[in-house]
């Protein structure tokens, strides 16, 4: 999506799974944008996290919203809801078109722009 992320996981390890993610990702994007010479998206995000004086780069939103999933009917639930949220926002036509949606690996069978574990099922 353009301005969020919808993820199911398992097994991540820690304390705060999201945090660290979070922390993660925020680092080696960072440092994307840097090499790549992206100057005014990172001035835009440095200025997101302004905290008085001090200049902080923030590409997160503070809060996220979690569930924990008990059981293998709800997991698919939440799976064919993200697949379809491109969709419901008008983005694309069919869910197998949104570029960064593990849909492709699903419905589809060719992979998707980020690797995904179907071994679950």
């Amino acid at each position: 999506m353009p301005n969020h992320i919808h993820l199911t996981y398992y097994g991540l390890t820690g304390k705060q799974p999201m945090r660290d993610f979070k922390k993660y990702t925020s680092v080696h994007i960072r440092k994307h944008l840097k090499m790549r010479e992206e100057k005014d998206f990172l001035q835009r995000l440095n200025a997101q996290g302004n905290k008085g004086r001090v200049r902080v780069f923030k590409l997160w939103q503070s809060r996220f919203d979690d569930l924990v999933l008990t059981d293998m009917k709800t997991v698919i639930t939440k799976i064919n809801y993200i697949h379809d949220n491109p969709v419901r926002k008008g983005l694309v036509s069919r869910a197998k078109d949104w570029f960064y949606s593990s849909a492709n690996d699903y419905l589809a069978d060719k992979p998707s722009a980020i690797s995904v574990d179907k071994d679950w099922q």
